[in-house]
């Protein structure tokens, strides 16, 4: 189950085709759009897809969000822009020229970059079968991550130390490693525990046999290690920034892309 997990998320890039139906889609469903200077992550707006412009590949949009935002026009005009659609249970992700309309105060984005499709956050989870690549820093002790996603994470603790990690604990100033990347996280809620399933134990059993067998102080073998009194906490992040929370997206796609390819040349050899 988790060997194929990560493979099956990661960006996809739209063909040309398939723009004329996105754009037809959001339209007539009225999506959200978020935009900001791809130089200034602290510069997010909301805006609303109204209709088709008569301008290939363009946009027209209204602002949304708070009624003095929307009254102001807005900074990004006349700018380059990155920009997140959310459609169904899709994220499209994209940069474009945003102008504006002083006759109606409606704006017009031009998407004339390439469009990449994603599932939503909420469901894209990276299996981390390797605790080397993905390591949590709570509470100056680094703690093995079972799972990972721009959202939260899931550690393995045992039944002795979950007193530390109760249900609504909140913890601050964790760094989150993945590889070579350093992630701060200003808060972290403890959201439950449970009991590991069949094919969590598995990888415990393997991650944690590798680092038994690489660890020559421990001389320990795979079958002296038990998922008896080992628990799976769930850990929800908080209150990141724009820059962390994409940040986290693009490594975890990237890593899952990286495995996909690794499989795909592994089977043609196989094969």
């Amino acid at each position: 189950m988790f060997d194929n997990a990560n493979s099956k998320f990661y960006f996809n890039k739209l063909e040309k085709n398939e723009y004329e139906n996105l754009f037809k889609s959001v339209v007539k469903n009225h999506c959200e759009i978020e935009i900001w200077h791809k130089d200034r992550e602290d510069s997010v707006e909301q805006f609303k897809v109204a209709e088709l412009s008569k301008v290939k590949n363009g946009l027209i949009l209204k602002k949304s969000g708070p009624l003095l935002k929307q009254l102001i026009k807005s900074p990004l005009t006349n700018n380059l822009v990155l920009l997140k659609i959310n459609f169904e249970k899709y994220l499209y992700f994209s940069a474009g020229y945003l102008t504006f309309n002083s006759d109606n105060g409606d704006y017009t984005i031009q998407i004339d970059h390439e469009i990449f499709k994603s599932q939503q956050r909420q469901d894209y989870r990276w299996i981390n079968n390797n605790f080397n690549y993905v390591r949590l820093i709570a509470n100056n002790s680094e703690i093995n991550v079972f799972d990972i996603s721009a959202g939260g994470l899931s550690i393995f603790v045992n039944e002795k130390e979950i007193n530390f990690f109760a249900k609504g604990t909140i913890l601050e100033n964790c760094v989150v490693y993945f590889q070579a990347d350093k992630f701060v996280i200003p808060n972290a809620e403890i959201v439950g525990h449970w009991d590991l399933l069949e094919e969590e134990k598995v990888v415990y059993l393997r991650v944690m046999g590798q680092r038994s067998y690489q660890n020559s102080s421990l001389n320990k073998d795979q079958s002296s290690i038990s998922t008896s009194q080992t628990k799976k906490v769930g850990i929800k992040f908080l209150n990141l920034t724009k820059e962390v929370e994409e940040g986290l997206y693009r490594t975890i796609n990237q890593a899952a892309r990286v495995e996909a390819i690794k499989k795909n040349l592994l089977n043609k050899k196989a094969s």
